[in-house]
């Protein structure tokens, strides 16, 4: 549901903090001579903070995913841009078991109503497919 999958373009998110103290972890925090007023932006990371943060994203290992996988996003999500799961769904390999839901009016929380409902039936659905279905190989 609304992944982040890509650390490197999480720039865009209206929480750009999050990516530092997330993928690099509180180093960023205690540092008395970073601020995220003033270096929060990519050109404030060395070669190596960029490489964590490319080592941490999960797109990295995508191309090595074979269990089914489910990824949810609102089109209209300023926190996690919707580009980050598109992203990962494309980079999965055709054989992995995979679908896309998406909601176009809805945002991080995917809570319209009709969009809750569905998302809700279509994990049920997933699951006893793919967890509850003891004839199912995959």
């Amino acid at each position: 549901r609304n992944p982040v999958t890509n650390l490197l373009t999480m720039m865009s998110s209206d929480i750009p903090d999050w990516l530092f103290v997330e993928g690099l972890g509180n180093k960023w925090m205690t540092d008395p001579d970073f601020t995220f007023s003033s270096s929060l932006t990519m050109n404030a990371l060395d070669d190596e903070a960029l490489a964590t943060l490319r080592r941490c994203s999960p797109i990295t290992k995508a191309h090595t995913v074979s269990v089914p996988t489910l990824i949810a996003l609102g089109l209209r999500d300023r926190r996690c841009p919707p580009s980050q799961g598109l992203e990962y769904f494309r980079a999965l390999p055709e054989a992995t078991p995979k679908i896309l839901l998406t909601y176009p009016e809805d945002d991080h929380a995917i809570d319209r109503p009709w969009s809750t409902a569905d998302h809700w039936i279509q994990i049920v659905m997933w699951l006893e497919k793919y967890l509850f279905n003891n004839n199912n190989t995959t």
